[in-house]
């Protein structure tokens, strides 16, 4: 019995012995599996390297179809502020977006929406604050290949109707 329980211990000491080795080659830099994990990483660079480019091309990112706008209406600084706009189009035509009036009292954020059918351009402006004139104003405009062109309908308390051009950011 104790005859095999040496020849036991000289397998398993030899076997570690060799796992030694294995691994004392591995961490000098020899052996196959020390490129494994490079291979790895150049596989995923050259797999996800062209979905990544498509992603892209595609359109699933806003900023590279130029879905977002940006642009300053014209205005005074008293009664008929200037508005700043910060839109998107979204999927359908949908418009959604913020606007910015400084009123000689403050600033108001407005909330914007509206569609683009075709060429033609629709948004509503609200803000819920009490201090604004006009709590609502509506424009019309076009869609231009880089810009959207809107002008305020009725004028409300201006001179003449506020006009911007916003272009694609």
């Amino acid at each position: 019995m104790e005859a095999a329980d040496e020849a036991g211990a000289d397998a398993s000491a030899r076997g570690s012995d060799e796992h030694r080795e294995e691994d004392d080659m591995l961490r000098r830099g020899g052996g196959s599996q020390t490129w494994a994990p490079r291979r790895w990483t150049v596989r995923h660079a050259l797999l996800l390297g062209p979905l990544a480019a498509a992603w892209l091309v595609t359109g699933c990112i806003g900023l590279w179809r130029g879905d977002y706008y940006a642009g300053r209406t014209s205005g005074d600084l008293e009664e008929c502020v200037p508005f700043t706009f910060d839109v998107s189009i979204e999927e359908g035509g949908r418009i959604r977006g913020l606007a910015a009036t400084t009123y000689p009292w403050g600033t108001a954020s407005w909330d914007v929406t509206g569609m683009v059918t075709g060429g033609e351009i629709v948004l509503e402006t609200r803000t819920d604050d009490p201090r604004a004139p006009e709590r609502m104003l509506r424009w019309r405009g076009s869609r231009g290949a880089v810009s959207l062109k809107v002008t305020e309908e009725g004028g409300g308390k201006c001179a003449a109707p506020r006009s911007a051009t916003l272009n694609r950011k």
